[in-house]
């Protein structure tokens, strides 16, 4: 069995290892092996990045590989256009899940547009969408809450009715008990037969 310097921890493995058993690092005897995955990128560059940059899959460390470019493509894309299954592009995305100005994918949340199974944008298409018209409704059924309970502050609130109860007669004197429109007694008034045989009562 031959021995070589894992390319990571540089301590001694079999050639025929498919993970450094001391770090982990994936087939740890190709020096120059760069994960199973495919990335390539454009010799031009804008402001640093490359204008089209590919990539898939994983790195030589098994980290999954992004694309980032002013033209993203991969599993996972960040540019200016990305097509990728998860991908942000700040003027154009679409893939599966993407967020941009302008998204087309199965979940897109567009800013401008968006188009979609479930879409989000000013203008949006798709089976579940939230757009300009929601945010509208939405303004609107707050204003229409707003007003309503701004109204209710204002209600005239009418004043209790007074009922008389006649309780504890007795030949001389007898007692009033007064209550409000929710059956509270609030005043007692002990009067005499006079009382009741006045015409004004």
């Amino acid at each position: 069995m031959t021995l070589k310097p894992c390319r990571e921890c540089e301590r001694e493995v079999s050639t025929e290892a498919i993970a450094c058993p001391h770090c982990g690092a994936p087939y740890p005897t190709q020096s120059h092996w760069k994960g199973p995955g495919f990335e390539w990128r454009s010799e031009a560059t804008l402001w640093g990045y490359p204008l089209v940059h590919i990539a898939f899959g994983r790195n030589g460390r098994g980290g999954l590989r992004v694309a980032k470019g002013i033209v993203a493509i991969g599993q996972f894309g960040i540019g200016a256009i990305a097509i990728a299954q998860f991908g942000i592009g700040f003027l154009f995305s679409f893939g599966q899940v993407t967020f941009g100005a302008i998204a087309i994918a199965q979940v897109a949340a567009g800013v401008l547009f968006g188009m979609g199974q479930v879409a989000t944008g000013y203008e949006a298409i798709g089976q579940w969408t939230f757009d300009r018209s929601s945010w509208s409704a939405i303004e609107s059924n707050s204003q229409s809450k707003f007003i309503d309970k701004s109204t209710n502050l204002f209600d005239l609130v009418s004043p209790p009715r007074t009922n008389f109860d006649l309780v504890n007669t007795t030949p001389h004197s007898r007692s009033l008990f007064a209550y409000d429109s929710n059956l509270s007694r609030i005043t007692r008034r002990n009067v005499n037969d006079d009382f009741f045989s006045s015409p004004s009562h």
